[in-house]
């Protein structure tokens, strides 16, 4: 029998609490200066931010760079999420 009670099951952050858009910033801020990151900086800003930040990244083939950045960062949110929820990360 499944045990339903109160307290029981911790809620996950949602994506709307995670903020990808802030991974997406701090990415940026990652990259060494110069001509990708400033025109990175000016894709990611206003209406069709995600669409243009992806759009640019395949064009300057900095995929992978991306993707293994946001692994790390949503890692970082999953340990940060355990320890607060006095869980061990495995």
């Amino acid at each position: 029998l499944l045990d339903t009670s109160p307290g029981r099951f911790l809620r996950f952050p949602t994506k709307y609490e995670i903020h990808e858009y802030s991974i997406m910033d701090a990415f940026v801020d990652h990259l060494p200066p110069g001509n990708i990151q400033n025109e990175l900086d000016r894709a990611i800003r206003g209406r069709g931010a995600f669409r243009r930040f992806k759009d640019r990244i395949r064009f300057y083939g900095i995929e992978q760079l991306w993707y293994d950045y946001r692994q790390t960062a949503y890692r970082e949110i999953a340990v940060r999420w355990c320890q607060d929820n006095k869980l061990k990360y495995e």
